[in-house]
């Protein structure tokens, strides 16, 4: 079964690939092979949370050193299902926890940085958003005082033309 879901996937038929998968882990529930395939057809289908769901489990189960690098890869299309989510704390610590795993795949660097930027760039528009925010509940604020203060003057004829600094002088 998982022969014939790896056939599948290389000729991009990412459906019947996971067909195949999952009928192969109704065979062995506990085949690594089949559960990380099953993720990435998932992810190639673009169901990112089913293949997060599958690669968090992968990371979770006991691997023997010859498996590390199996563990890596789960980690990095964690990662990659996490980041295509938008759940971007979350990816930028799959990325990290793959590459503790295996330091020179560039690739997982790579996205490690990217994921940062796409943080940092959601954390700035979310500060400007903020402060834009800000600024119009003072605008309104002031309007509101302005309106107040247009009653005033309009309610007494000798107000002084001035701006406030220099009437606080």
């Amino acid at each position: 079964e998982i022969r014939m879901g790896n056939k599948l996937y290389d000729k991009a038929d990412y459906l019947d690939s996971e067909v195949k998968y999952r009928k192969a882990l109704e065979h062995d529930p506990n085949s690594l092979d089949a559960q990380f395939n099953l993720g990435d057809a998932l992810y190639k289908q673009g169901k990112f949370d089913e293949a997060a769901k599958i690669f968090t489990q992968l990371t979770k189960a006991n691997k023997s050193d010859a498996q590390q690098t199996r563990l890596a890869h789960s980690f990095y299309n964690l990662g990659n299902s996490l980041l295509k989510s938008k759940k971007l704390k979350e990816s930028i610590e799959a990325y990290e926890n793959s590459l503790r795993l295996n330091p020179k795949d560039m690739d997982a660097k790579y996205n490690l940085e990217y994921a940062k930027q796409l943080m940092k760039k959601n954390n700035q528009k979310n500060k400007d958003n903020n402060q834009d925010k800000n600024n119009k509940n003072k605008n309104k604020k002031n309007d509101k005082d302005n309106k107040n203060d247009q009653n005033k003057n309009d309610t007494s004829e000798n107000f002084p033309e001035t701006s406030c600094s220099l009437w606080f002088r």
